[in-house]
Order: structure tokens, then C-alpha cells, then sequence
């Protein structure tokens, strides 16, 4: 269920990058979900990397423990010493530490599945997930991220940047249909985003997976800035499009709300619009 590799916009630095290390985080990259198990060729392939050059980054990630290989069919999978990175993160970071509570409020209180999402340059990606007591069945896990303007998650994050922001970061996305409803077209992408800004939350149906919503309400840092997003995701058999902007609407904004506050750690936060109804 993963997007293409997020675009990263440029940080200013004033000095090269170690390209050496970002060769290693080629071969690491190399593998995915739809891409579990690779071997050398493989990794030539996905890399762009000449093959000495891949063979001597992923001998070395082998030799650090962050690959395993399989010596009877020359084959390399990722080991779970690549969870460290992400643990090190999940256990640092203020936002998912202080969000937490809030989030499981919002899976006891809607019975659903409630994310938080931040943006990375035209992606967003789940930094924390809470099952809620109904199935859903998205395969969707902490780490995995989309394109920004195609799920509530990230619409709700781009309605509340500065207009021109938001259409730098569409007019740097990459479009495509993943259902027969998903919206491409960036001037009905740049309306969806201003109902979402009046209304306080971003909602979506059918736009990545089928028979799928999204309700999201961004988490506003100093200034106004989103920081991050809340999202509720259901099934549409169980979720109609009135009865999540009724209920599970305010639930996300008020969810995003109180991580807002908690995060701030002041009060007087620039209020999001109450919901309304479209």
C-alpha cells in the first residue's frame, strides 16, 4: 500500500552531503513491503548503484546487523535492528509521547481507528495508530507513509498551510488514479483544501483504497503551523459520509485540539473553525 519514495524539499545546507552515507540509505531503501527479500542483483537495480559499490554497503549493513542473509538462495532481508532507528524516534519524540492519551480517548470514544500523521515534503507519514474495537482492515502500520493530497490525513495538514505553500507541494506531487474516484486534478485539490480550512477538518472517501474513509483535523503548533494531523479511518458500510461529519468529525478536531494544547504546552492556540456541515 505504499507511494513512491517522498520527495525531500532541500534543507539549505552549506556543505556536501556524505555521499557515501546516503549510498547506504540507497540499499537500505532498497526494500519495502512489496520488496521483502532481495539479492545482489537486486539491489544493483534498485540502487542505480554500481555493483561494487552495492556489494560493499550491503556487506557492511550485513556486518552492522541491520540485513540478514539467506546463504542457501544468496538473498538479503532487512533484520529487526532496523527497528532501533524507529524506537529511538517513537521514544524521543514529544509529539507521539504527548499525543498518545489523546488517541486512545478517540478509539474508545468512536470505536475506530485513529492515527497521527506528520508531513514529510509531499508525504505524510504514521507515526502512531490506535485500533479501535471494529475491524478495519487497512494494512497500514506505524512508518508507512502516502501522498499528502491524497488521503484527509494530509489534506488536512495542507489546508492549513499558506495557500501558496500548499500548491508548491501539490505542483511537486505526483498524481495518479489509485480508485476510480480519486481526485488528480490540483485545482479541484486546491478546492477540497479550502472546504477542509472552512470546515476545520479534511474529509475523503474512494480516494486510495475503496469502500474507504478518512476524517483528519490538524494538530496546530505555534503560529498556526500544523505540526501534525489526527485521522479517523472506516469502512464506508460503516461510516457514511454524514455520520462522519457529524460524529467522527468533531472527535478528530477535538482530539487535534487538545494534543495542540498539551504540545504548546500554552493556551490561546489560533482555534480551528467549528465544524460545519458542507
Amino acid at each position: 500500500m505504499k507511494a513512491k519514495e517522498p520527495r525531500r524539499e532541500s534543507a539549505g545546507l552549506r556543505f556536501r552531503p556524505n555521499s557515501s552515507f546516503e549510498k547506504g540509505l540507497r540499499v537500505l531503501r532498497a526494500f519495502d513491503g512489496a520488496r521483502r527479500t532481495l539479492r545482489l542483483k537486486d539491489i544493483v537495480d534498485l540502487t542505480g548503484l554500481e555493483k561494487s559499490a552495492a556489494q560493499r554497503f550491503t556487506y557492511t549493513l550485513l556486518d552492522l546487523g541491520f540485513l540478514r542473509r539467506d546463504e542457501a538462495t544468496k538473498s538479503y532481508t532487512l533484520s529487526p535492528k532496523v527497528l532501533e532507528l524507529a524506537s529511538a524516534y517513537l521514544k524521543g519524540d514529544p509529539l507521539v509521547e504527548r499525543a498518545y492519551p489523546y488517541l486512545l480517548e478517540a478509539a474508545r470514544k468512536t470505536g475506530e481507528t485513529v492515527n497521527l500523521v506528520v508531513r514529510e515534503d509531499t508525504s505524510v507519514i504514521y507515526v502512531a495508530r490506535v485500533a479501535g474495537s471494529q475491524p478495519m482492515f487497512l494494512d497500514i502500520v506505524i512508518g508507512d507513509w502516502f501522498p499528502a493530497w491524497s488521503i484527509a490525513d494530509g489534506r488536512a495538514i495542507l489546508a492549513f498551510l499558506p495557500e501558496a505553500q500548499a500548491r508548491d507541494i501539490l505542483a511537486r506531487s505526483e498524481f495518479r488514479a489509485y480508485t476510480d474516484k480519486t481526485v488528480t486534478d490540483p485545482k479541484a485539490l486546491m478546492n477540497e483544501l479550502r472546504q477542509a480550512r472552512k470546515l476545520g477538518y479534511a474529509y475523503a472517501a474512494d480516494q486510495y483504497v475503496p469502500e474507504t474513509m478518512s476524517i483528519a483535523a490538524p494538530v496546530l503548533g505555534a503560529g498556526g503551523v500544523p505540526e501534525a494531523a489526527v485521522s479517523i479511518h472506516a469502512p464506508n458500510a460503516r461510516a457514511s459520509a454524514a455520520y462522519s461529519r457529524k460524529t467522527l468529525g468533531p472527535v478528530a478536531v477535538e482530539t487535534a485540539r487538545a494534543i495542540a494544547t498539551v504540545l504548546t504546552g500554552r493556551k490561546g492556540l489560533p482555534p480551528l473553525p467549528r465544524p460545519q456541515r458542507p
